[in-house]
């Protein structure tokens, strides 16, 4: 019975009903056709200016590098996963190209998973720059080899996922008449791969966003370990001079009482007199000291008055040079707090930089991967979805895209160097 009405139906009055199905499916995704083109425009501009800029206007590094590579990603698919997104929600009923499809699912999948690697490579970079010593940084030639390793590695994985999609057969409100849609193929729609595979995808984002989670919570603990030394050293600046300045007065009453003891002493060997007197100065920090004695009592009366001038003028000359090394060290100190102070700045806000990427990616990618699997684990509860409820699961299942176009805008209002060369390159300033 079913056949014989599909056979009166002639393939104009199908393309016609089809057509009818699309504009009342087009009119529910308006929500994501407007979503998808915010994302061109932004995605496409920011991400052109994030090639340019981080190219051509800075030093090329390893981090500044994989920051390149992401931006490459995202301007792929802003300029070729979303637009076949697009064409999707306007042939949700005709879709019947299972070659075409298959291309796109898989430019699509290799591209988010190679991004999601990088970010891994980043945290990796970011780690290693912070908790690891300076012999063992990553290098710019290794960050090269390694993008080309995790885009391979991608495009690998990706495969399962452009095999198991195509031409799926959507049935209509009439009997006999059917249309296609690219998702599922029909040939794996009954089977377990289309399961294993969501759940796959699953747990390598899970194991990626573990790993750089760990990363940068060990980058969080060395960097509140060095803003404990900061505060220690601000500690010893303040208390420097009071310590010099109770260290010199110590050592003059110290050659006070020597000179004192020098002239009472009559007793034992020269040498072992010095020695006894240049130990005990030692003991209070006085340094370079030469002391004369001698065998006669009556040569240290006569050349008493003459001795007491000399040591006076050795204490005034030593509390010279001290104060002035008090001021040096004091002042070196002093510098290295403020460079110690923005390299701390500098390190705080590229970090954050990179977190906030990797916020935006596993924000975004969690609603793909829960309706992606709910679409596998119940497909005809997935068939039945319409008006609103399919609208919002257009939109929803879309939210993965988000960081192609959110990443230039956490860029430039967390680098204040890409910000800066980005208002001279918009103005055509050049650069002397």
């Amino acid at each position: 019975m079913m056949s014989n009405i599909s056979k009166t139906y002639t393939e104009e009055e199908i393309k016609e009903y089809l057509s009818v199905l699309q504009q009342e499916s087009t009119q529910a995704f308006i929500p994501t056709l407007v979503y998808l083109s915010l994302l061109i425009v932004v995605g496409s501009i920011g991400n052109c200016l994030v090639l340019v800029i981080y190219s051509a206007k800075m030093t090329r590094t390893p981090l500044r590098l994989y920051i390149i590579v992401v931006a490459a990603y995202d301007l792929i698919i802003n300029l070729l996963i979303i637009p076949g997104d697009m064409y999707d929600t306007f042939h949700v009923w005709d879709n019947d190209w299972p070659i075409f499809c298959k291309l796109r699912r898989f430019l699509n999948v290799s591209c988010v998973m190679s991004s999601n690697f990088v970010l891994v490579a980043i945290a990796i970079t970011r780690y290693k720059m912070v908790c690891t010593p300076r012999d063992r940084q990553v290098t710019v030639n290794q960050a090269k080899v390694s993008t080309i390793v995790m885009l391979f590695v991608g495009l690998v994985l990706s495969i399962p996922y452009s095999v198991i999609h195509g031409s799926q057969t959507i049935s209509t409100p009439v009997p006999g008449i059917y249309g296609h849609f690219c998702q599922i193929d029909d040939y794996y729609l009954t089977t377990k791969w289309p399961q294993l595979n969501s759940i796959f995808f699953i747990v390598i984002f899970f194991m990626c966003c573990t790993i750089v989670f760990v990363f940068y919570i060990c980058i969080g603990c060395k960097t509140w370990k060095h803003r404990q030394i900061s505060k220690g050293l601000k500690l010893v600046c303040k208390t420097s001079r009071c310590e010099e300045s109770n260290f010199i007065l110590s050592s003059s009453s110290t050659l006070r009482r020597t000179e004192g003891r020098n002239q009472s002493t009559n007793s034992g060997s020269l040498q072992y007199r010095q020695q006894i007197a240049s130990k005990r100065l030692r003991k209070k920090g006085v340094y370079n000291i030469e002391l004369h004695y001698s065998n006669n009592r009556r040569e240290v009366k006569d050349s008493g008055i003459e001795r007491k001038n000399s040591m006076l003028r050795t204490e005034d000359r030593m509390i010279t040079m001290r104060n002035s090394q008090t001021k040096k060290v004091s002042l070196l100190a002093e510098i290295n707090l403020t460079k110690s102070k923005k390299r701390r700045s500098l390190f705080g806000r590229t970090s954050w930089m990179m977190i906030t990427v990797s916020l935006a990616f596993l924000i975004g990618y969690m609603p793909f991967l829960g309706l992606n699997f709910y679409k596998t684990a119940a497909p005809e509860s997935y068939a039945s979805l319409k008006g609103v409820s399919l609208a919002m699961y257009q939109l929803f299942f879309r939210s993965y895209l988000l960081n192609s176009a959110v990443n230039p805008i956490v860029y430039s209002l967390l680098d204040p160097k890409f910000r800066k060369e980005c208002f001279k390159f918009l103005t055509c300033y050049k650069y002397k």
